[in-house]
């Protein structure tokens, strides 16, 4: 799947390093959610010499290029290659953030923005995911 995340990087015009094209890859490939250091502890299994400045620099130019989303969740950024408008839905109990698909996210709320142009929103749900409900979280 590497391939898939190199031709994003070239389409974009972003000159493709081993370091940069890892840390997309990554991205690209996960449903998680991971924070720098996950990213980083992850990656340095198979690149030990990778630092944590190339990992923050690398996730800053990839935002600044628009090829991933950062959003912040109990004070931590966590990143996301899925930049179409989705939402997210974060358990309280485990940490996990996952992606919720509700089509039309904008769209329902046109009227809201009727003097606007959104072009992007971020929606984050909190509450108790299926598996920790079913372990007898906080309200199961």
């Amino acid at each position: 799947m590497l391939h898939n995340a190199t031709e994003i990087l070239k389409q974009k015009g972003i000159k493709i390093t081993h370091h940069r094209a890892e840390i997309y890859a990554y991205l690209f490939n996960t449903k998680e959610h991971p924070t720098a250091e996950r990213i980083l502890d992850d990656l340095r299994k198979k690149m030990p010499t990778l630092s944590k400045a190339t990992v923050y620099n690398t996730l800053d130019y990839f935002e600044k290029k628009g090829i991933i989303k950062m959003f912040i969740v109990d004070d931590k950024r966590h990143y996301d290659a899925n930049v179409e408008c989705h939402a997210h839905f974060h358990c309280v109990e485990c940490g996990r953030v996952m992606d919720l698909d509700i089509p039309n996210l904008i769209e329902m709320h046109k009227a809201t923005f009727r003097d606007k142009e959104v072009f992007n929103a971020v929606l984050i749900f909190n509450g108790i995911c299926e598996d920790c409900l079913k372990k007898g979280g906080q309200n199961g």
